[in-house]
């Protein structure tokens, strides 16, 4: 007869106690989390009607959901609404409706995330930093978080710090996009030739990725390769219309017949997406 051993009993119920415990404080937090943000059937058709560029067709489903009485449904016609309007460059209105989804639901990570986003793109990457850390708090996305924030550091010039969350990032993910936000912090820190070579990499991978092509443009623009650098943003303005912009063309045109001033007068009328590259133009040939 085999002698029961009470100290390995008591051992073993503290241990399988402890594990129980730990389930229950998981699932506790998921389901918080779960409250924390509204169902986001809503919100995820939002973000799939952004990237298929539909954004009429439902802007009027999103808006008339943002005056619902219930507060699920507000709060995701109200983040519908800021995608659309970021979508179209209407930063200050994207950013309000965001602060009134996040008034409905203050503990959604996803929504302080997107605020960071939006108030990133109007230079106020010090308030996007404090709305990260919110969203970290809250839960979201450790992946979207590093990118963003290191785009925030770069906009504050802090290139160092920058270039950290860009490398552990990129480390986690070994995605050609996140390849790419490195590039750009090195294009920053005047190293054009490190970054067109990350740049080339990139596009290897995935040839149709158009922002690629427009950094390689402002790249190597910065080296003086005027044509190399028009023929980077066609292909860009090619796969993805956001980049185009006949203005830019139009300059280097007037630049090259020796038309400076009419070449400067053209590029200070860039839209806002394709205005790093104009700027690069003012900088170098138009001082």
């Amino acid at each position: 007869m085999k002698t029961i051993n009470i100290s390995q009993i008591s051992l073993s119920l503290t241990l399988f106690k402890a594990v129980f415990l730990n389930v229950v404080m998981c699932c506790s937090t998921l389901m918080l989390t779960a409250q924390d943000c509204p169902s986001f059937s809503e919100a995820q058709s939002a973000e799939q009607y952004i990237e298929n560029n539909d954004f009429e067709t439902y802007f009027s489903k999103f808006n008339a959901l943002s005056l619902s009485e219930v507060e699920q449904d507000k709060a995701n016609g109200l983040f519908g609404v800021s995608l659309v309007r970021y979508e179209k460059q209407n930063f200050v209105e994207a950013i309000e409706k965001i602060e009134k989804a996040i008034k409905v639901y203050p503990k959604c990570g996803k929504y302080h995330y997107y605020k960071a986003k939006y108030t990133a793109s109007v230079g106020g990457f010090l308030e996007a930093l404090t709305s990260l850390k919110k969203a970290e708090d809250f839960g979201y996305n450790n992946m979207a978080i590093l990118k963003q924030r290191a785009e925030c550091k770069l906009g504050l010039g802090d290139i160092k710090a920058a270039l950290k969350d860009a490398e552990e990032l990129y480390s986690i993910t070994r995605s050609p996009e996140d390849h790419l936000l490195k590039a750009k912090i090195l294009l920053e820190k005047k190293e054009e030739g490190k970054a067109i070579e990350i740049i080339n990499d990139v596009i290897s991978k995935q040839p149709e990725i158009a922002e690629a092509h427009f950094i390689k443009a402002i790249c190597l623009l910065k080296q003086k390769d005027i044509q190399g650098c028009l023929e980077s943003y066609n292909i860009a303005a090619i796969l993805d219309d956001k980049y185009l912009d006949a203005k830019i063309v139009s300059g280097i045109e007037h630049y090259l017949s020796d038309e400076k001033d009419e070449a400067c007068n053209v590029w200070k009328k860039v839209n806002k997406i394709s205005k790093p590259l104009a700027d690069v133009y003012l900088d170098m040939y138009c001082k």
